[in-house]
């Protein structure tokens, strides 16, 4: 079923069956085109990998962490980024500063990750209060 006005798009049921989309096309990031059907499908995979990976006696919990955690971003985020925008000289540059500042903290989390996150050590470590 093909929309009107639409060069050979997807219909809307296979972009999120699939998880990925061609549009018009080119091949592009499904993420920038359909963010809500990127994490449709995103989020229940991360839950699997956390459910395969906890022993069960701790999987509650760390569910709950988890998407806790998951969420302060899109809970927080927002406002951060509105305020920031809203005290800058120009959208413009608040725009810009945005950008930056939520980029820093990314930077920050990934360098705590690679510098915290030990594969071997926390495998043993799990399953040793499995």
């Amino acid at each position: 079923m093909r929309r009107a006005g639409d060069d050979g798009a997807q219909p809307d049921a296979l972009e999120a069956l699939f998880g990925w989309v061609l549009t018009r096309g080119r091949l592009t990031s499904h993420s920038a085109v359909h963010p809500p059907r990127t994490h449709s499908a995103f989020f229940p995979l991360l839950n699997a990998a956390v459910s395969e990976i906890c022993p069960k006696e701790q999987l509650a919990g760390t569910l709950g962490v988890f998407l806790a955690v998951m969420s302060s971003g899109g809970i927080v985020g927002p406002y951060l980024a509105g305020w920031i925008v809203d005290t800058a000289a120009s959208p413009a540059s608040g725009y810009a500063l945005t950008f930056q500042v939520l980029g820093a903290f990314a930077v920050v989390g990934a360098i705590t990750a690679l510098l915290t996150v030990n594969p071997p050590r926390d495998a043993r470590r799990v399953m040793a209060g499995a």
